[in-house]
């Protein structure tokens, strides 16, 4: 089963939504409040497998329950029964990559149907099956939706652990007549005679604790001891007469959050029909990295035997998450009041995937041209809160390589992703000329450049005071050792000798006779060259030496620079 489309209108944060998904994987990510678990929960009402759903004034846009919610999934791939006379008949459309939907399908599209959720103010669900010349819209009964076989993990998953009414658990074991009647026995005699109840022939458990065992190892859920049924007391100890899953004689319920969740999820997936669709909000809650990246590569869909594939839709907040995922798997999920637009991530943006993924979990980007760059605004970010700002982590600021000269397309493509962009870079190879940084700031993105045709090496070591650029060639030695620095400089500044290069920075220009502003362009230069400090760490080390002199270097390139760079974060002039 696959989803195509998605339209949502009025529900919860979303006004208004069109999403058109290509992938067998769909995750979304984006800042606090973009509406990615409304997005979820929005597919999740539309497959609802139960008849009836709570609903709220507050699941309206806006609490205004005039509005009526429109919940739109279309859908292919769909198992035999769904394409025949009696479930979709004149209610088939078509749908291709090119052109999208249409009401009735063409040569070479594939036929799809459209399921719409619709809730206006007497707060009762409808479902049925549209068409735009269709005049009398099929509804869907909830035991049709129920053949779809959704899989919804959530934060709420004890009670899918239990024999309770539409529970996962209660869908994996099917017979819910054999399964009242036992529970009902059972209650006569209390929890001493479950026991035996569990051995006998009549007993519709049998093979249902093998069942869970296979499926949650596929998940990574192994007990300590066995998986099993038994009734559970609860926290005050009485007979609640509900079966649920135990791990020997532990409630599973009391498992870690990650390994119930996991289990919960197994036990859906073993009851999902081949090639159906999975939702799953904050997928790394609850689980350790190593579990997020096994679960993802467990869930990635495979071909059944008639060759349909299912469909997975996520959210996450994780970074190792989205590490594991390929970058068209991506979409970002922006809104501005109430209208969402998801964007997905373009291929080559593929290394940013995987070197930065924070990149696509905050609101603001830095794209720097390099990673010495990067550093200077870790640098930066604690100068900045040790002067009473907000950390950059609070303002979901995220700095990102740019690739070297790469930094202006990367900072276009995350734009186009709905990213707030800033871009700091060198000057000394692509200069950006005025019509070009204008056109940038049209679009949304905006530079902080050095001047003069100056790498951050060079605008750095001219800027700083005397005393500054002294601790920068000691740095380097620390870093690097002295004779690789020695060797360096001696290369560019023949008559740099070892005399000469034991002193101080200040005595150079004199024994080299040579003005102080060469001397700087060289120390600079060959900082660049050599890769003094092209590594994030590195980086942060050179940028705190130069923030430990900005207030002596306030009229300097380096230090309007930065302020420039202050302002577009933080606002003020």
């Amino acid at each position: 089963m696959r989803i195509y489309q998605v339209k949502i209108k009025n529900f919860r944060g979303v006004k208004s939504l069109q999403w058109d998904v290509s992938e067998e994987i769909a995750c979304l990510v984006g800042p606090s409040d973009s509406t990615k678990t409304t997005i979820l929960e929005a597919i999740k009402w539309a497959l609802y497998p139960n008849w009836q759903i709570t609903i709220q004034e507050t699941d309206f846009y806006d609490c205004d329950t005039g509005e009526e919610i429109i919940i739109e999934l279309t859908i292919g791939s769909l198992p035999e029964y769904f394409w025949g006379e009696k479930f979709a008949g004149l209610s088939l459309r078509g749908w291709n990559s090119t052109d999208g939907l249409k009401d009735d399908p063409e040569d070479g599209d594939e036929k799809v149907i459209t399921i719409q959720l619709r809730i206006d103010d007497s707060f009762e669900p409808e479902w049925v099956l549209v068409k735009e010349n269709s005049v009398e819209p099929r509804k869907i009964r909830h035991k049709e939706r129920m053949r779809l076989g959704m899989a919804w993990l959530d934060s709420y998953v004890d009670r899918d652990l239990s024999l309770s009414k539409g529970s996962a658990l209660q869908r994996l074991q099917g017979d819910i007549g054999s399964t009242t009647k036992l529970l009902n026995d059972i209650k006569k005699t209390a929890k001493e005679n479950f026991a035996s109840k569990q051995v006998s022939s009549t007993n519709p458990f049998v093979g249902l604790k093998d069942k869970i065992t296979t499926c949650a190892k596929t998940f990574g859920v192994c007990p300590k001891k066995n998986f099993c049924f038994d009734l559970d007391g609860k926290r005050d100890g009485n007979i609640t007469g509900t079966v649920s899953v135990f791990d020997g004689t532990t409630p599973a319920r009391l498992m870690g959050l990650g390994s119930r969740r996991l289990l919960s999820l197994a036990i859906q997936n073993a009851k999902t029909v081949e090639g159906g669709i999975v939702l799953i909000d904050e997928i790394e809650h609850g689980l350790e990295p190593h579990r997020v990246r096994h679960l993802i590569r467990s869930l990635r869909p495979k071909p059944t035997e008639d060759n349909t594939v299912g469909q997975v839709f996520m959210t996450t907040h994780s970074s190792v998450a989205v590490t594991e995922l390929k970058a068209r798997e991506i979409n970002t999920v922006h809104s501005e009041n109430g209208i969402v637009k998801i964007s997905k991530v373009d291929d080559s943006l593929q290394a940013i995937v995987r070197s930065n993924p924070e990149a696509f979990l905050g609101k603001l980007l830095i794209v720097c041209e390099g990673k010495t760059e990067m550093g200077i605004c870790r640098a930066l970010d604690k100068y900045w809160e040790t002067n009473g700002k907000e950390p950059l982590a609070y303002k979901a600021i995220a700095t990102v390589d740019g690739g070297g000269d790469s930094a202006i397309n990367r900072a276009k493509k995350m734009r186009e992703l709905g990213y707030s962009v800033i871009v700091v870079k060198d000057s000394d190879v692509n200069e950006t000329s005025a019509e070009e940084e204008t056109a940038l700031n049209e679009s949304g993105i905006k530079l902080v450049e050095w001047a003069d045709k100056s790498n951050v090496e060079v605008r750095t070591c001219r800027d700083i005071p005397l005393e500054g650029l002294q601790e920068i060639i000691d740095l380097a030695c620390n870093i690097l050792g002295e004779d690789c620095i020695f060797d360096s400089l001696h290369n560019k500044l023949p008559n740099l000798s070892r005399e000469i290069f034991a002193k101080e920075v200040t005595d150079w220009p004199g024994d080299l006779e040579t003005d102080e502003a060469s001397v700087r362009v060289v120390i600079g230069g060959v900082a660049h060259g050599k890769d003094w400090f092209k590594r994030t760490d590195k980086g942060e080390d050179l940028g705190n030496i130069v923030v430990k002199y900005l207030s002596q270097i306030s009229n300097s390139d380096l230090a309007k620079k930065i302020k420039k760079l202050e302002t577009l974060i933080y606002g003020g002039e």
